[in-house]
């Protein structure tokens, strides 16, 4: 699961290029080939966003609340949260205004949404004891009957309807969230489902959920253009509570989980990474940097979803996002080694 993690903060980097580069379709741009093939690419990174969810829901299953370990996560929120914004202030590279309030998300980054991650994970960590209790005493049918009317409640319902439903936040909240704890919790209690059971099967499942995921999203476009509706159909297939974003997701979690990397190298170097990617999204997503830095990379390389041809463009896209990971990685290599300093101070 460790490879997980780093493939799962790899494709939501590669994301964050495409969305600030418009370099996908969506109900309010013009069809393209370039923008064609983003939008299978796309297909395929959406899903590792609950993914990466999932990961925690399935390990903390079990697992009383540890206060330490909950207050070490938001010293790194709070960590990245105010320090970039103190380091870039002086040089006016900030998104906000002087008021209390724009500042307060920078000290309170968790209840004023500054990371709509964290917001989510924090409060999913705090109802993860209470959960993992009712996972241990409800029946297999009554949790797969729960899971079924979250799921028709935050993914069918959306994914078979051809208008925004008001209560539809997109996957980027709580209830989400804990419908993801719960699938997760499921399958480490009971197991894959005998059909989804091997690697072969889980990502054939990830792969085809992928696919229909993309035909979806482009068909859609093609008939907004020609009929000037149905834009909503052209832009929730990339929403992560999409049906098929939620079963991608499942196949690729459980793809992974059967997976074995060999001892050696390649192993210790993916333990000592994996717990970096944190840090990678604290720092790609901060506020005063997040659109900035993608579009920055494209300035900076003459790149451009309009000028430059397809290939060349989606190699861009991996290699910035492979850069991107490094550097933030190095960030938060350096940040674990001041915390570790501090804690052993602390200690004293």
């Amino acid at each position: 699961m460790e490879l997980l993690r780093i493939i799962a903060m790899m494709g939501i980097t590669i994301l964050h290029i495409l969305y600030w580069n418009d370099a996908f379709l969506l109900g309010t741009n013009e069809i393209t080939g370039l923008r064609i093939a983003g939008s299978v690419l796309e297909s395929f990174c959406v899903p590792v966003v609950a993914t990466y969810v999932m990961i925690s829901g399935y390990y903390d299953t079990g697992i009383e609340l540890r206060p330490v370990r909950l207050l070490r996560l938001l010293a790194e929120v709070w960590f990245y949260s105010l320090g970039i914004h103190l380091l870039l202030r002086p040089a006016g590279q900030i998104s906000s205004g002087e008021s209390i309030w724009e500042l307060a998300r920078y000290v309170l980054p968790v209840m004023m949404g500054h990371y709509w991650f964290v917001t989510a994970f924090v409060v999913m960590e705090l109802f993860a004891p209470l959960l993992a209790a009712a996972v241990d005493q409800v029946s297999k049918k009554t949790l797969r009957n729960i899971i079924a009317g979250l799921l028709i409640y935050e993914s069918i319902l959306k994914t078979v309807l051809p208008f925004q439903l008001t209560q539809d936040h997109q996957g980027y909240d709580l209830c989400f969230f804990l419908l993801l704890f719960l699938i997760a919790s499921y399958l480490r209690k009971y197991g894959a489902p005998k059909a989804l059971s091997g690697k072969r099967r889980a990502f054939l499942l990830y792969g085809a959920s992928c696919v229909v995921i993309a035909v979806v999203q482009i068909g859609a476009a093609f008939l907004h253009a020609r009929t000037g509706s149905f834009s909503y159909l052209v832009d929730s297939p990339f929403h992560y509570n999409y049906l098929f974003a939620v079963t991608a997701s499942i196949g690729l979690f459980l793809g992974f989980r059967e997976l074995r990397v060999p001892e050696g190298r390649a192993a210790a170097f993916i333990r000592s990474l994996s717990p970096l990617t944190f840090g990678v999204y604290l720092i790609q997503c901060h506020a005063d940097l997040l659109p900035g830095w993608p579009q920055l990379l494209a300035k900076l390389t003459g790149v451009s979803a309009k000028t430059t041809p397809a290939p060349v463009f989606f190699l861009w896209v991996i290699g910035c996002a492979a850069f991107v990971f490094a550097v933030c990685s190095a960030v938060d290599a350096l940040r674990r080694i001041m915390f570790d300093g501090v804690e052993k101070l602390c200690r004293r």
